[in-house]
């Protein structure tokens, strides 16, 4: 072989032996730079950096369009941040995507379905909660809980008790409680479209899968009054009071008003006195409230004064106690006692709240009674 061919050959081979050493230098960097922003980003969810983490998750994202776990994670983080519908646009886009594993498109549908509760789009969170159910093998209880949360917020009664008999195992402690509750619901929309007669049937078939469903009796209650089944009514009410004491301020002012209008006034101080005997505090101060307060409509301000009185000394002092006190003594005339009542009670302030339309789990306030909380969607049926 000539040397000059020899040479040549030579030549050409250093050159590509160059060429591969810069390509692989080059892609090993390219593949450093994407693991580092993709590890940085997880760094700084770590330390609580929640926007250094977003950036450096569009970086991995900018440097690697198939980065799918970073894609995931900026949705999540964009969600938390207050963001929820972007999020639903990163992870919405991504469900679009050809040859995602089975466990991928699972990790997204979860992720959206996150992100559909945070922006109320609960008929869109219902339709991807099915889809998870029907990719998973074992159903997720969380995703569950979630699918009955969101038809409950939809009013879609039956459907939610479809999916609670299907999966009753995740809801024995509430089960009942829950469904008589649904058929609460369903009668007030019934009595709304004036099927008075179907809305009662429905009423008594929630207190027979609960009868503990407090809502149930007072609704039915509310309908036989409005019928002017006064004894129907009371009957029904009393149920509460006598079985269900520690909800019976629901129905201390329908009470009321029905034996106002059936001339047995009286029967409704009989009721708070029975009920001031309770061991229950939280039962005597509502019933001792309400008997202060007839006392106080006959004008009979020591009668009602010594009711407020014997609260005080229970085990504990509740705020509207201290309150109904001071209006007292002001409408009395006493404005010095009032007064002194009133600026006692704010310095020690170690009263605590009686028992009002309130949830007890998350203690939202609500004007009237609500069975089912509308922050915290916790039941009290």
């Amino acid at each position: 072989m000539p040397e000059s061919l020899l040479l040549g050959i030579v030549f050409v081979i250093a050159v590509i032996a160059v060429g591969m050493v810069f390509w692989y230098a080059s892609a090993g960097k390219s593949k450093a730079t994407h693991t580092n922003a993709y590890l940085e980003a997880l760094e700084k969810m770590v330390d609580g950096d929640q926007a250094g983490a977003i950036q450096r998750f569009k970086d991995a994202i900018r440097e690697d369009s198939d980065n799918i776990a970073a894609y995931i994670r900026l949705g999540d983080l964009l969600r938390e941040g207050g963001l929820a519908a972007n999020a639903v646009r990163v992870h919405r886009d991504l469900t679009l995507r050809h040859n995602l594993s089975d466990e991928t498109l699972l990790k997204i549908r979860k992720s959206l379905l996150l992100d559909y509760e945070a922006t109320g789009e609960y008929s869109r969170g219902i339709t991807s909660a099915f889809e998870i159910l029907e990719q998973e093998r074992h159903p997720d209880p969380a995703v569950v809980r979630k699918i009955v949360m969101m038809l409950e917020k939809q009013e879609q009664w039956k459907e939610a008790e479809a999916v609670i008999n299907k999966h009753s195992d995740l809801f024995k402690e509430d089960k009942a409680g829950r469904l008589a509750m649904y058929r609460v619901y369903q009668a007030l929309k019934m009595a709304e479209g004036d099927h008075y007669k179907e809305a009662q049937a429905t009423l008594k078939d929630a207190i027979r899968k609960d009868p503990n469903c407090a809502a149930a009796y007072f609704y039915l209650g509310k309908l036989y009054h409005e019928d002017n089944r006064l004894d129907d009514a009371i009957k029904e009410w009393k149920k509460i009071c006598s079985d269900m004491p520690e909800k019976s301020h629901f129905v201390f002012p329908e009470l009321e008003k029905a034996w106002f209008e059936a001339g047995r006034f009286n029967d409704a101080e009989r009721l708070y006195q029975d009920l001031l005997t309770s061991r229950n505090n939280a039962v005597n101060t509502g019933a001792g409230l309400a008997l202060a307060e007839i006392y106080q409509k006959k004008g009979d301000y020591e009668s009602a004064i010594n009711v407020l009185k014997q609260l005080e000394e229970g085990p504990e002092s509740y705020e509207s106690v201290a309150r109904k006190k001071i209006a007292l003594l002001f409408n009395r005339g006493e404005f010095k006692q009032a007064a002194a009542e009133a600026l006692g009670f704010l310095q020690e302030k170690n009263g605590k709240p009686t028992p009002t339309n309130g949830c007890i789990a998350c203690n939202e306030f609500v004007a009237t009674p609500e069975w089912i909380c509308s922050e915290c969607n916790h039941h009290s049926s």
